[in-house]
């Protein structure tokens, strides 16, 4: 199983290269379809990377993937996402913007693999050495981001936005091949009948957290939707009100992924070592003087310095969450909680870039940003005072 952690961070790789390259390009091409940000917000609420699609998708899939197998999954999210490409680029070519909707609930159909691919990491790493694996498969992802953002922001500048979503067509075809013939399965198959009853029970289960979990499940939907009010319309906004490039937008996202990147495997350490909860009130922390400059600045060179803080949130925050919750289940249900988690968290953040656009449409960038400000002190702060952690890692709430 150890050598799955091989093929998942060399898939991790090149998902993590294209989708580097479409996050630059997408809010920017959204808006010269003649869709507004407003539009753009509630795009990003429906589906996408996000939004409410992948939030109900998750935890069927997740349980689905604890009855029958991980890798399945994976497959058929795979072909999702390349399918939603394929409407990316075909919007462009009629220059209409109405088209990029079956493309957002195709890609948030492609989240079916994001618990199976989460409990895999979990069952071919131990317990002591876990937080090390996720932040394997996060510097993974993070690597292609240091170069693939300022390929897609120069493709998009030279050649064409629409580009940036063939080559991602390309990258996701691979992944998928290698997916196919090396990627193994651990699952045994049940063979018992799944019936409507128990699709219905897990969405009631995701709604309603396990009561030890509830804290941290409503810290990470508050992270979730705190967050989502403003990164889910900011390059768009960068792009309208400021006038930044594509280029420039890449070289943002690369900032980021150069920190994660030297970050992260010595945080995964530090959360083996010392549990999770002070790299879950760091991440918020810093996200604070980071929304600072968001406010305070114009100028591109302090929000390439913000974007190099956003590289250290998603350092202390990604691998924390994961490992915690895959400390509170077995192996045969760690899919499961995971997409339970998912679904909570997206079923109350999904509005996020909805109301983030509506924000800008009536006060500008300081308006959502200023909303997300305060929502992420209010997490950290409920981090540190509600959630308890015992010495060897483990919580109790």
């Amino acid at each position: 199983m150890r050598k799955n952690l091989i093929i998942l961070a060399m898939t991790a790789f090149l998902s993590g290269f294209y989708q580097s390259m479409v996050q630059v390009v997408w809010q920017p091409y959204v808006l010269s379809l003649g869709a507004s940000i407003s539009t753009l917000g509630q795009l990003n609420s429906l589906g996408g990377f996000g939004g409410l699609v992948p939030s109900l998708v998750q935890p069927v899939g997740g349980w689905l993937s604890d009855q029958t197998g991980h890798k399945q999954f994976i497959q058929w999210a795979s072909v999702s996402a390349i399918a939603a490409l394929g409407f990316y680029f075909m919007a462009g070519q009629i220059g209409n913007w109405s088209l990029l909707i079956p493309g957002v609930i195709l890609l948030g159909v492609a989240a079916l693999s994001r618990p199976s691919r989460n409990a895999m990491v979990a069952e071919s790493s131990s317990q002591s050495s876990r937080g090390t694996a996720y932040s394997l498969m996060i510097v993974a992802t993070a690597l292609a981001g240091i170069v693939a953002p300022l390929l897609g922001g120069y493709i998009a500048d030279h050649i064409g936005r629409k580009v940036v979503f063939l080559a991602g067509i390309t990258f996701e075809v691979i992944s998928l091949l290698i997916i196919i013939g090396w990627l193994k399965e651990a699952r045994v198959r049940r063979t018992e009948k799944i019936t409507l009853a128990q699709i219905v029970n897990i969405f009631k289960r995701a709604i309603s957290p396990p009561p030890h979990l509830r804290v941290f499940f409503l810290c990470v939907a508050g992270d979730s939707f705190a967050w989502g009010v403003s990164f889910g319309v900011l390059f768009g906004a960068l792009s309208k009100a400021y006038g930044f490039s594509d280029s420039q937008l890449g070289l943002l996202n690369s900032s980021f992924s150069i920190i994660l990147v030297l970050t992260q495997m010595p945080v995964g350490k530090f959360i083996d070592r010392y549990g999770t909860k002070v790299s879950l009130v760091l991440s918020e922390a810093i996200g604070i003087p980071l929304m600072f400059i968001w406010l305070t600045q114009t100028r591109f060179e302090w929000f390439v310095v913000s974007f190099a803080l956003f590289g250290l949130v998603g350092a202390t925050w990604m691998p924390a969450t994961m490992t915690y919750l895959t400390s509170q289940f077995s192996a045969g249900s760690r899919s499961e909680a995971i997409g339970q988690l998912s679904a909570f968290r997206g079923l109350i953040a999904f509005p996020a870039p909805a109301l983030g656009g509506w924000l800008y449409e009536r006060g500008g960038l300081h308006a959502p940003v200023t909303f997300s400000l305060i929502g992420v002190t209010l997490v950290m702060l409920a981090l540190a005072i509600f959630l308890k952690e015992t010495r060897s890692g483990q919580m109790a709430q």
